[in-house]
């Protein structure tokens, strides 16, 4: 581990510790907004940084050229891409996105250790307050979003729209519980459990559902098997990934039409949809499997040929599935590329202490059941949002005694 000693400036680092808990406020009323204020915190932070220490701080390269490479490609794909404005449009926003939040990694590593002392509780209490808020318009109706959109009573408001919010709830919630559980604020830690518990059976995220059983199992599974448990995860992760649009045709045939009937999952879950979505996905990428069709094209393709057994239509917006997005998109090429940062991250991860692994890992799961079936992978304020995690599971490391600097 590299130990980094950082200048002292209570004002600075309070300042920056405060300003991290702003987007986990504005998640109060969306999630959206992070895309926006991840790195213009990141911006105001490392010009500040440099002008008061007259330096930069240590500056994860590794890491950024992985984002660099992936975001590059992403704009290559233009050459190829069945809509290549769009492709490259998409391919900067990312790249600048990225490049540009990436470096709050390296400021929270510098963040000395008592500049946390009383000011981390506001993230676990921004947490509770998410899902709170969250309970409150899944059980009374939406009050609060039609106050907001001066909705009137009797007008239908879809419950999915706290999905998102619901998202944040869920990946939060390990490191709160994390910091909770070190510093002895079992209250706190209990509200947690109970709002994530009551959210477990209100929501409408699937994904929130899968991740909130997914994060404890994955941290049991350390426990049985502490040496092979995360390779076996990542193996699978890049397995599955690999065989996706060959494996979904297969669960289109067997699955689909059997779950049709079961209420939660072909109503509630629209499992049958989803895996009519993929067949049809599947099934275009063989058309082009080497390239794909370009970053961000799925939605400009007209002509997936589909059944419309569950599904109306022949277009779709993403395929909501990481492993047939890269495929659709950079075709084998591109797969090549994320089982090499898959590598790099799981390097990474077994490079930490075995106790310090069990955090990342858990929100690695869980994060990976929001990018299998939910939103698309280029969702801006959902990768925001990883980066927001991982500055926080370094500042959440830091709340023990023993603070964690990888």
């Amino acid at each position: 581990m590299t130990v980094i000693s950082p200048p002292p400036s209570p004002l600075f680092w309070t300042g920056f510790i405060c300003a991290l808990a702003l987007p986990l406020f504005v998640t109060l009323a969306s999630p959206l907004p992070m895309a926006f204020f991840l790195p213009v915190i990141c911006l105001i932070f490392l010009c500040t940084y440099a002008v008061k220490f007259r330096q930069a701080p240590k500056l994860d390269w590794a890491l950024l050229g992985w984002i660099a490479v992936i975001g590059a490609f992403g704009c290559l794909s233009t050459l190829w891409s069945a809509t290549p404005s769009e492709s490259l449009e998409r391919g900067l926003k990312i790249s600048a996105l990225l490049l540009c939040s990436l470096p709050l990694i390296d400021l929270a590593r510098a963040c000395p250790a008592e500049t946390l002392k009383g000011k981390w509780v506001a993230f676990p209490i921004l947490t509770l307050l998410i899902g709170v808020v969250s309970l409150i318009e899944l059980n009374f109706g939406m009050p609060l979003y039609r106050l907001v959109k001066d909705i009137p009573q009797g007008t239908g408001v879809s419950p999915s729209l706290i999905n998102k919010s619901a998202s944040v709830f869920t990946l939060m919630l390990p490191i709160c519980l994390f910091m909770c559980l070190r510093r002895g604020v079992y209250t706190l830690a209990g509200l947690l459990v109970i709002a994530a518990g009551l959210l477990f059976i209100k929501t409408e995220s699937q994904a929130s559902q899968i991740g909130l059983i997914i994060m404890p199992l994955s941290l049991l599974g350390l426990f049985i098997l502490p040496v092979a448990g995360i390779p076996l995860a990542f193996g699978f992760t890049g397995f599955l990934i690999l065989l996706m649009p060959f494996l979904s045709p297969i669960a289109f045939d067997m699955f689909a039409q059997k779950i049709s009937g079961n209420l939660y999952l072909a109503e509630k879950a629209s499992a049958s949809m989803r895996l009519e979505n993929w067949d049809f996905i599947s099934r275009k990428i063989m058309e082009s499997p080497w390239t794909g069709f370009g970053m961000d094209a799925t939605r400009s393709i007209r002509d997936f040929e589909t059944q419309q057994l569950f599904f109306r239509g022949t277009t779709i917006m993403h395929p909501h599935n990481i492993g047939l997005q890269i495929w659709i998109e950079f075709g084998l090429i591109g797969i090549v590329v994320m089982l090499g940062f898959l590598g790099f991250l799981l390097k990474r991860l077994l490079a930490l202490p075995p106790a310090e692994r069990r955090l990342p890992f858990m929100l690695f799961c869980g994060a990976l059941a929001f990018f299998m079936i939910s939103w698309s992978m280029w969702s801006a304020w959902l990768l925001a949002f990883m980066v927001y995690l991982a500055v926080l599971m370094i500042l959440a490391a830091k709340t023990t005694n023993s603070p964690s600097t990888s």
